[in-house]
């Protein structure tokens, strides 16, 4: 090849592009397109960062991670724009017999000018590159909030890296497709068609499966300016692989070309080696990843076999040096002391150590041990060198930990995410353990040191229990480098490196080091030292809080005093807030996944939320448009901003989720019988210490797109939603989908079947783990309403500081309880031991007026009945006369539960100073699954009576009666009995289902939920919903659950909910409809307990019924908008067939106004002679 020649064709087809109009036109929209996405990504940026911690990762640092993918396809496609009639074009011009009658060689002729066309499309793209990295370097100096510097190391490996690869892969394809078609059309659409696959599927595929196939190293390595990494063997490979395969088509189209060629057959065999050594390396690639794909999960295969707890021992102790080489080696030499199960008979001793050591000493007792099995992570020793005493295992170990050795029983999980949540999962962080020669992060879940058992099932508590142990190492690294642990560092005196010392008397379940080049501030607060410990690449950020160190001081002040109120101490003589890369996974393994941001004594950060914080030079800038407020003022509001920034209740590393983390759940766990349950309640019990302080990190949320969005950069739709309504709406509709999903039809099916006290209760699913912890919120419930919010902190710190270090059972759980005067069983009845839920049903509502010496006052009765054989507790609250005119929940007035037996009726009396209204009866958790309202009859003599505003309510009289159930001749279908269906009276058949649910998934639409079989409504506020969907609400009908489907008048789509009903007789039916109110209750859970009710207001239209009985259908509308709620009497009707038909008609005379269906009634007419 002559490379003067094919720069000559190349500088020369540049010039040939510069005068095609199409170049400037596609150069000028594709500019306009990335410039567009770089201010929708700075704007999220400055708008979100600062409100959402997780949201810190749109960020134009991390640009190049998050678009590099579509930047490049964008300008690929401007590549194929100038190829696809690269050769077509001289015949157009007339200029193909000049052009042949060239000494120059046709792949000379091909390259040049592909090079031309790259280089065509490269300039702009590389200006528009410096062109963001300079305006970030301004915006930090100058300290805009708009904008962000761009990490360099991403956008270096995309200029050396991916460019070139990409561009001369698609434009060689494009050009061999052109020569063997006779169509450029056709050229352009089939290569189009696959870069836009390959990129698509790239971004759809999950991340264990595409990693080889990959073609922009963004998508591979994300950005971070702790950690730069430009590159990795299987990106090199991969662009290898690219160029290879370039190569390879361009041999073949010169070798294909009309033009006289004596080199045909040479460049045919150099392409199809080409070829064919490309397709050898992507092989390989791929033959590897599959094969160290094979290999984890033969891990898990032998980690499974190797599950038998009595064989795990019991760490009580660890010491000795760990000595760090970053990005080298790790060298450990610790003494474990352990113990050992003396009552079972078994061969060996079973402990987890990462697969990337190699033991090189081993001694139980000060004897060396020979016949050790150290394979696939777990490290075998026999029985035999143990004593039934406490025992001192030392070993010594060095070499890399290899990462994939973590978390092995999140992996069928990890698997499983496909579509646009890949990209999500991706931003959750995708490395277990950092070991970069400029940073190293240890988390306790790649097992760099030895731990007890197996490294899977490791939250079976039912079988197993969790080691608490002290500690006591060294830890050596590079001089100039901090490392944080699990207690107050403490340095060693050491020539040659660094050395601190970590000491723990208090026992600890894990612990981690992370270690850097820190910059580093603290002060001592309540004798307890709080660090900083951030890079200095981050150096303003940090240091923007000087004037904030008395509110900090302050604050940490009111937390310390807090928490000792409440009984509790922390145990830690040191806590360290740590920088982290953006690439360190946030979640763990097991069946939760839960967050690992704050193992003991220290929480980490993530480079992408605080440290990144947008425009925190504010603290130090009172607004001139507030002169009445002080500097100090100012400084404590904003400083209150970003506390309450740390404390988002979806962010991993929320300061409220340590709290209850490094206080109490970290210090005790349950074992045996209903462990898992117990642990939950734990939690649960723990939130409940501190109301105002909820954070819950949930692994399957923050992949959902419909609740935090971290990928959808759309321009368009970015700037919709920012003329959408106010922020607030969106919040409250964020928490309103949050609690859909946690509070599902699917979890409280679930929950029914799951007992609190179950030796088979391990919840191996994510919806069983909702089920137990909805179960533990209504227990906690009952706890709180009886005995008061206040009871719940001794109670916590009780059963945390009895078991501090130590595993506890279920009766040791009731034991506490019984030291605190609260009875279980009559407390929450069968709440606890029994899977089953109660049901209850109010009738027979009265209420009369009483006379005495101390004034009026007023007698509310009605029957409590539980028909169900488990017991359960219920809340009353009465809502006076006129008080609250929509008659909801937030003005009544609440009393203690009440536990109503299985099978049992009871007459509860309430006498109250004045005329009750309506009562809420709160069943906890029942099948009714939510309170429900008793309206009272109130007489126009019992509201003239006077009030005593002096007395408080209470509850009289709870009475066990009987009673007997009435003759009814009445059929009622609900909403929610089999009888009830909706009906689509367009095509539905089952070959456009299929292809329908086939692109739904392809798509990546999301998952909607339902509730016995119609999706869940849920109140948007810009929008009602189209198709049928179901409400629960009070005001509804229903035996246990109170719900009605609804839908809106906005669709072309015909469709109809039916009531089949199946009559014993024909003849004369009266028919009646039942109708909810128009205003709904809405509850929604804010963080922890607490809640707030709200009113949402429905449209209703006019109803359109037709009734069916085979031979004849009537037409009837009833005229929902002027009716209460209740029973309607629709007609009488004659029918000739038992079987009739009831429909609702989504059609109505007005447009976005809701059509209800809930419950009809037949009841027999009598004909009189």
């Amino acid at each position: 090849m002559n490379t003067k020649s094919v720069w000559s064709i190349a500088l020369h087809e540049m010039q040939s592009h510069r005068r095609l109009v199409r170049t400037h036109i596609f150069i000028w929209i594709a500019l306009i397109i990335c410039a567009l996405y770089y201010l929708v990504v700075a704007r999220k940026h400055m708008e979100s960062a600062s409100v959402g911690p997780m949201q810190g990762i749109i960020s134009p640092r991390y640009i190049m991670s998050l678009l590099s993918g579509s930047f490049v396809a964008l300008f690929c496609i401007g590549v194929l724009v100038l190829v696809f009639d690269l050769l077509r074009r001289d015949e157009t011009s007339r200029i193909q017999e000049v052009i042949s009658s060239k000494p120059v060689r046709n792949l000379d002729f091909l390259t040049g000018r592909l090079l031309g066309v790259m280089m065509t499309m490269s300039i702009p793209m590389i200006g528009f590159l410096f062109a963001i990295v300079t305006y970030g370097v301004i915006a930090e100096i100058f300290s805009i909030p708009f904008g962000q510097p761009v990490v360099l190391s991403s956008v270096v490996s995309f200029v050396l890296l991916d460019i070139v690869p990409n561009f001369a892969f698609f434009g060689s394809l494009a050009i061999l497709i052109s020569t063997l078609s006779k169509s450029r059309l056709v050229a352009i659409l089939l290569t189009a068609f696959g870069l836009g696959t390959l990129f698509w599927l790239n971004s759809r595929l999950p991340l264990d499966v595409v990693v080889p196939l990959q073609t922009v190293t963004g998508n591979v390595i994300f950005a971070s300016e702790l950690t730069p990494v430009f590159f990795t063997p299987t990106v090199v490979l991969n662009r290898i692989t690219l160029l290879l395969l370039s190569i390879g088509f361009l041999c073949w189209s010169s070798s294909l070309e009309k033009r006289l060629n004596p080199f045909r057959f040479r460049e045919l065999a150099l392409g199809c080696a080409s070829f064919a050594l490309g397709v050898l390396v992507l092989g390989i690639m791929i033959g590897t990843h599959l094969r160290d794909l094979r290999e984890v999960d033969g891990w898990v295969e032998v980690h499974d076999d190797h599950f038998i707890p009595s064989t795990f021992p019991d760490v009580r102790d660890i010491r000795g040096h760990v000595d760090i080489r970053p990005g080298r080696s790790i060298s450990i030499d610790l003494t474990l002391e352990v113990s050992v199960d003396s009552g079972e008979d078994i061969g060996f001793v079973l402990f987890s150590l990462n697969p990337g050591y190699t033991i090189s000493q081993l001694r139980v007792g000060g004897e060396e041990i020979e016949d050790r099995d150290f394979q696939n992570g777990l490290l075998k020793i026999p029985r035999k060198y143990f004593s039934s005493d406490a025992n001192e295992l030392e070993i010594s170990a060095k070499g890399f930990p290899d990462p994939r050795f973590a978390y092995l029983d999140s992996l069928e999980a990890i698997a499983e995410v496909t579509g646009p949540e890949i990209r999500q999962l991706r931003l959750l962080g995708t490395k277990n353990a950092i070991f970069h020669n400029k940073f190293v992060a240890l988390v306790p879940g790649i097992k760099w040191y030895p731990t007890s058992g197996t490294a899977t099932n490791e939250d079976t508590w039912e079988q197993r229990e969790r080691d608490f142990f002290t500690l006591n190492i060294d830890v050596s690294v590079p001089k100039n480098w901090l490392v944080v642990g699990p207690a107050k560092r403490e340095p060693v005196e050491d020539k040659s490196r660094k050395t601190y010392r970590f000491q723990q008397s208090n026992s600890i379940s894990e612990f981690a080091l992370v270690g850097s080049k820190f910059k580093s501030a603290s002060m001592e607060v309540e004798g307890i030292e709080f660090e900083v410990l951030y890079s200095g690449a981050h150096k303003s950020t940090f240091e923007a809080f000087a004037p904030a160190i008395d509110n900090i001081r302050q604050r940490l002040g009111w937390v310390i005093e807090e928490i000792r109120d409440q009984g509790v101490n922390y145990t830690h003589r040191s806590y360290t807030l740590v920088e982290v890369p953006s690439t360190l996974r946030v979640f763990g393994g097991g069946v939760s996944m839960d967050t690992v941001m704050c193992p003991p004594g220290m929480l980490m950060v993530r480079e992408s939320t605080l440290p990144t914080y947008p425009d925190l030079s504010k603290l130090s800038r009172t607004p001139s448009d507030q002169p009445d407020m002080t500097e100090e003022d100012w400084i404590t509001s904003q400083f209150a901003e970003i506390v309450g920034y740390l404390q988002s209740s979806m962010f991993e590393s929320s300061l409220n989720y340590v709290l209850y983390r490094n206080l109490l759940v970290q210090h005790t766990n349950a074992t045996q019988q209903g462990a898992r349950a117990l642990n939950i309640l734990l939690k649960v019990l723990s939130e409940a210490m501190f109301p105002a302080r909820h954070a819950d990190f949930d692994f399957q949320l923050a992949l959902n797109r419909d609740i935090l969005d971290l990928v959808s950069l759309d321009p368009i739709r970015f700037l919709v939603s920012s003329l959408q309504w106010s922020v607030f709406s969106q919040d409250l509709e964020r928490l309103q989908k949050t609690q859909a999903i946690r509070n599902s039809p699917e979890v409280w099916d679930t929950a029914a079947s799951l007992s609190l006290h179950d030796a088979e209760t391990q919840a191996n699913s994510i919806i069983e783990l909702r089920a137990l912890r909805l179960r533990a919120q209504y227990f906690v419930e009952v706890l709180r309403d009886s005995l008061g919010t206040e009871a719940l902190a001794p109670i916590t710190a009780d059963l945390t500081n009895s078991f501090r270090g130590k595993n506890f059972r279920f009766e040791d759980f009731v034991d506490v309880l019984s030291n605190h005067g609260v009875d279980l069983d009559q407390l929450a009845g069968d709440l606890i031991a029994e899977a089953s839920l109660p049901g209850f049903v109010a009738t027979d509502p009265n209420v009369q007026a009483l006379t005495g010496s101390d004034g009026p006052s007023y007698e509310s009765s009605f029957v409590l009945q539980n028909d169900q054989p488990v017991s359960g507790p219920v809340q009353l609250s009465i809502a006076y006369k006129s008080e609250d005119p929509f008659l909801g929940p937030w003005n009544a007035v609440s009393m203690p539960p009440i536990l109503v037996g299985a099978n049992q009726s009871v007459r509860v009396v309430i006498e109250s100073p004045k005329p009750v209204q309506s009562i809420w009866v709160k069943p906890y958790l029942s099948l009714n699954r939510q309170r429900f309202r008793i309206d009272l009859p109130l007489s126009d003599e019992t509201q003239s009576q006077d009030e005593n505003t002096e007395s408080a309510p209470f509850i009289k009289t709870i009475e066990i009666v009987e009673v007997e159930s009435l003759p009814n001749s009445s059929i009622t279908i609900d909403d929610l009995d089999p009888e009830f269906s909706v009906m689509e009276h367009s095509d539905t058949s089952v070959l456009s289902s299929a292809f329908t649910q086939f692109f739904r998934r392809l798509l990546g639409t999301e998952k909607v939920q339902l509730d016995s079989g119609l999706p869940v409504y849920q109140h948007q506020y810009r929008q009602e919903p189209i198709a049928w969907s179901r409400k629960v609400d009070p005001s509804a009908f229903g035996m246990y659950r109170r719900t009605f489907v609804l839908t809106t008048n906005n669709t072309e789509r015909t469709s109809s909910a039916k009531f089949s009903a199946k009559l014993p007789r024909v003849g004369r039916w009266k028919l009646e409809y039942y109708l909810p109110d128009q205003f709904l209750v809405d509850e929604i859970q804010l963080g922890g307990m607490s809640f707030v009710s709200m009113l949402v207001s429905l449209s209703f239209s006019t109803i359109n019924l037709e009734i069916y009985d085979g031979a004849t259908t009537v037409s009837h509308s009833i005229e929902a908008s002027n009716v209460v709620r209740g029973w309607h009497n629709i007609g009488n009707f004659d029918l000739a067939n038992k079987e009739v038909d009831v429909l609702v008609s989504n059609k109505t005379n007005h447009r976005y106004q809701s059509v209800v269906a809930d419950a009809i009634r037949w009841t027999p007419i009598e004909r009189v002679d």
